[in-house]
């Protein structure tokens, strides 16, 4: 049976992402494959849609067998599972923060999974808190890919990367612009992208991907919108809390 799917869509929800006209996307993609390892895609059969239809988005792994992903990518899916590096890992146990509502993307928008069997990284990414601002951080995930200035959207199911400049920081999110050459390989999350990680300057997870924006009329993930995404250091104490309670000697993650 062919199988519908249906990738994550952010306020607007997140759309692999859109790029800046000066750059190639062989760039966005090699700089994806510097995460390959760490960054997955994450998958739900949708419980009340279509027969076989299943819901994307990215996630991130910060121990052997845990990801962190939103909230809004796992809401009303079963049948979970973890596509990283081509290999497919199922989930157990799906948490999504307390502090979400499943009315909007918003405050909260982050969930730790537990896959079955443990990844093959020898390292994951530390949680940490929030760069300051002005900062460079790299954008990673698996959603659509086009150009900032506009044109056709297109998804291949390929990990691409790039980076941003930290805008604005609010009490449960950090806020990314697309603005043209502003950084050096300017990039902005776009359907699909929604629960992958925001990387500060080394290598850490300061953020998931949630949702973009725009002052004016509807977000269109060009030149103008903001990105916004879950701060990890906000909800830091809720995560070790999940991961700790599986009482595994492997289970532990590199906090503040």
């Amino acid at each position: 049976m062919r199988l519908a799917v249906v990738v994550s869509l952010l306020m607007t929800a997140c759309e692999a992402g859109t790029r800046d006209e000066g750059a190639q996307d062989s760039s966005h993609l090699a700089k994806g494959r510097e995460y390959r390892h760490v960054v997955g895609e994450i998958s739900g059969e949708v419980s009340n849609g279509k027969n076989g239809e299943r819901h994307k988005g990215s996630c991130v792994a910060v121990s052997p067998h845990h990801v962190l992903t939103a909230a809004h990518v796992i809401d009303g899916c079963k049948d979970l599972q973890v596509n990283m590096d081509g290999s497919i890992h199922v989930v157990d146990r799906a948490d999504k923060c307390p502090e979400w509502t499943s009315e909007g993307i918003g405050f909260g928008d982050i969930a730790v999974c537990r896959v079955r069997n443990r990844f093959r990284s020898r390292g994951f990414p530390p949680l940490r808190k929030t760069e300051p601002i002005p900062c460079t951080v790299v954008v990673a995930g698996y959603g659509f890919t086009g150009l900032m200035s506009g044109g056709d959207l297109v998804y291949d199911g390929r990990l691409r990367a790039g980076t941003n400049e930290l805008s604005k920081l609010t009490d449960g999110a950090v806020v990314c612009d697309a603005t043209r050459g502003g950084s050096q390989l300017e990039y902005h999350i776009e359907s699909g992208d929604s629960g992958g990680p925001l990387f500060g300057r080394d290598g850490e997870v300061i953020g998931i991907h949630s949702s973009t924006l725009r002052a004016v009329g509807k977000s269109r993930n060009r030149y103008g919108d903001e990105s916004v995404h879950t701060r990890v250091d906000r909800f830091r104490g809720w995560i070790e809390r999940v991961i700790a309670s599986d009482r595994s000697p492997d289970s532990a993650v590199d906090s503040l």
